[in-house]
């Protein structure tokens, strides 16, 4: 296997971390692969702000990501935490979407991102991505 495949393999295997995208066909997966990139995050690393446009989804590989917002009193408070093998961002996939919230990594975080629009042309050549939406 010539590096260009292997390293499109490690990425596949990178989003079978998630139970839902690891039930793709493998064609599918390598297709959604060659449009993946890794991003490592030091902890509390902010990486959306409430109202910013969701640019990207991501399968969390290692850490996780945490939702929050600054109540009236100024406080802050933690909504979720989503962590490894959790995707983030399904419904910017079904159209463009602000982040209702502060997006946070939580602890060292590790993510597989692919950007919303190649997600979404992934899609219009493979329908069963379609299935994962419903």
């Amino acid at each position: 296997m010539n590096r260009k495949n292997q390293s499109i393999q490690t990425l596949a295997d990178c989003l079978r971390m998630n139970p839902q995208l690891a039930s793709l066909p493998e064609r599918v997966l390598r297709d959604l692969a060659k449009h993946t990139r890794i991003f490592h995050h030091e902890n509390n690393d902010r990486l959306f702000s409430q109202g910013d446009e969701m640019q990207y989804v991501a399968v969390i590989l290692r850490g996780g990501i945490r939702s929050s917002l600054v109540g009236y009193d100024g406080h802050e408070m933690s909504i979720s935490i989503l962590r490894r093998g959790a995707f983030y961002g399904w419904m910017s996939i079904c159209e463009p979407t602000s982040s209702p919230w502060d997006i946070y990594s939580y602890g060292r975080t590790e993510l597989a991102c692919i950007v919303v629009r190649d997600f979404r042309n992934v899609m219009a050549r493979h329908p069963e991505l379609t299935t994962l939406l419903i």
